[in-house]
């Protein structure tokens, strides 16, 4: 079953938040260093391994506000 969550991106920290499933935790970051990476295989990569996603079909940007941007992200959930 597909569904989505918007993910906010801080490039200046180079973190990434989820705003729903269990990623979101109270104010979690989840920090990344790679660069050759892309956003899409970092946020696919915490969903499949934390088991909230089978993978990730697609993000899309939504808005910047200062340094941060939000992304919905949709994915096929686990069952």
């Amino acid at each position: 079953m597909r569904k989505s969550v918007i993910v906010i991106h801080d490039q200046k920290r180079k973190a990434i938040h989820f705003t729903g499933t269990k990623l979101q935790g109270e104010d979690v970051w989840f920090p990344y260093e790679c660069k050759s990476e892309t956003l899409f295989s970092i946020v696919e990569k915490l969903m499949v391994l934390n088991k909230v996603a089978n993978n990730v079909t697609n993000i899309q940007h939504v808005r910047r506000c200062g340094v941060s941007e939000d992304f919905q992200v949709v994915y096929n959930a686990v069952a």
